[in-house]
């Protein structure tokens, strides 16, 4: 005994059509997006004591770089991203101040791909240096009139009259 197969109606043939397509819309940006042409650095800059360091500037050069370097600054969770970056070799540099800047080259970057730093900066020597100028009058030292002598002397005379008498 042979089972007859309903055939399926033109409303429902549309239905089906209209799901696949909509299941492809969905899908197919997924699959284009991971096989993208370019690549992103994603990072994080902490200090010595592993806390996120927010300001710090951050700098990536390259040749393949289209309008030359791009600069920014890490976030408020010390964190910087770098998106849509063509394949090719790369240089990072970061910078803030009272650290130790940082450069790592040859971060090679291919089609896709998505790396990760984690970047720990040093705290650097502060260098001080204090200049004082002096200002003002000039001391002079002066003859001030007293003398010391040893001995007796009777030769002397006192501004009263008198013999003065020296010790």
């Amino acid at each position: 005994m042979k089972t007859k197969r309903p055939t399926p109606s033109a409303p429902q043939i549309q239905r089906w059509c209209i799901v696949i397509f909509a299941a492809t819309c969905v899908l197919l940006p997924r699959v284009a997006a991971a096989q993208g042409l370019t690549g992103t650095l994603i990072g994080t800059v902490r200090d010595e004591q592993r806390a996120v360091v927010p300001g710090g500037q951050v700098r990536i050069t390259s040749e393949a770089l289209i309008g030359g370097p791009r600069t920014m600054p890490t976030s408020e969770a010390g964190q910087f991203r770098f998106p849509n970056l063509a394949p090719g070799s790369y240089r990072l540099d970061i910078e803030m101040p009272g650290f130790a800047s940082y450069h790592e080259e040859d971060i090679q970057i291919g089609a896709g791909a998505n790396l990760e730093r984690t970047v720990v900066l040093k705290v650097s020597g502060v260098a001080e240096s204090i200049v004082v100028q002096a200002s003002g009058s000039r001391t002079e030292a002066r003859d001030s009139g007293l003398k010391l002598a040893s001995g007796w002397s009777t030769s002397e005379k006192s501004p009263r009259g008198g013999t003065a008498c020296s010790i």
